[in-house]
């Protein structure tokens, strides 16, 4: 059997406990006080300001581009120099996607090792990378020259020439 004192101890504090709990309280004052707070009035709710209606602009007409039009017409894009040629692996990603990871010498040719948001290619000279028609102009083990065509305006372009680091 189990210690009678410890047992005759915990029904003295449950019984001491549970007639605590069931002493009715004099709570009058914090009914009062509740009754009080709900009778007074709420304050009165500023009204929003009066708003202005917005000047409207119309757009002039005649020979102003519009400014939700592409840039560069599919026209320009079309005159790109080598817009006849097909496109390459490396050209459905821009550039700052693209990480040179390394590179392969094979019969005296370097072969760039390029990672891919979805995996790893290799390009050489020659090839093409990025979305504005970069070609592989030169590769050494430490970085990748690419000259890219951007668009001037006018079926005009400018070369640029870009350099792609080992690592980043």
């Amino acid at each position: 059997m189990r210690n009678p004192r410890l047992a005759i101890s915990a029904i003295v504090f449950l019984s001491f406990f549970l007639s605590a709990c069931s002493q009715q309280k004099d709570d009058a004052d914090l009914k009062q006080y509740v009754q009080m707070l709900e009778a007074r009035p709420a304050p009165p709710i500023t009204p929003l300001p009066n708003m202005q209606e917005p000047k409207i602009t119309p757009m002039p007409k005649g020979h102003i581009r519009d400014p939700f039009a592409p840039q560069v017409s599919a026209k320009m894009l079309a005159s790109r120099p080598d817009a006849g040629r097909k496109p390459e692996a490396l050209e459905q990603y821009p550039l700052d996607s693209l990480k040179m990871v390394g590179t392969i010498k094979v019969k005296k040719k370097y072969w760039a090792l390029i990672q891919t948001p979805k995996g790893l290619k290799r390009a050489t000279v020659g090839n093409h990378m990025g979305k504005k028609a970069g070609k592989i102009t030169h590769i050494t083990p430490q970085k990748i020259t690419l000259s890219e065509m951007i668009p001037k305006g006018n079926n005009k372009w400018d070369k640029r020439n870009i350099e792609l680091n080992l690592n980043g």
